[in-house]
């Protein structure tokens, strides 16, 4: 009896600790990114990384869904994921934004593909159109954004 109780409270306290250590990471999963903002403003960033160009990153990934969103290492990491008219492809993007300037060069986009090879994931090449596409989107939509915050 006396060990079922010890046993007991060893596993209601890992819990705990588990549920503490997922609270403590930073927004691991979901892709609203009205929500995330807000979580950086309340909480301030680490290190400088611009906000403008967060925000798009986000918006620009919205409909993946995101294994990391670290606004503290201005870290943006999408899960696989597949799009419904190419099942056997699948991509996964990786953004770090790297410095507080809205500029091209403080933002880096790569893009992870794999394609389905007789039952198993395979790394394939990306096309470099793609990154190009996901990056023009970012700062197009950060500019966007901060012109809209300015009121212009």
């Amino acid at each position: 009896m006396r060990s079922g109780i010890i046993l007991a409270a060893l596993v209601v306290l890992s819990a705990c600790s588990t549920i503490r250590n997922d609270l403590d990471k930073q927004f691991t999963f979901g892709t609203d990114s009205e929500r995330l903002t807000r979580k950086v403003d309340e909480r301030g960033l680490g290190r400088k990384v611009n906000a403008y160009l967060w925000r798009a990153s986000l918006d620009v990934v919205a409909g993946t869904p995101l294994e990391v969103a670290d606004p503290r290492q201005g870290l943006i990491i999408s899960d696989w994921y597949t799009s419904p008219g190419a099942p056997n492809d699948r991509q996964k993007v990786r953004i770090h934004v790297v410095d507080d300037e809205l500029r091209a060069d403080t933002f880096r986009v790569s893009v992870a593909r794999q394609t389905l090879k007789e039952g198993a994931w395979v790394n394939a090449a990306s096309a470099a159109s793609m990154t190009q596409t996901l990056e023009e989107n970012i700062l197009t939509k950060a500019r966007d954004i901060q012109r809209t915050s300015l009121g212009e």
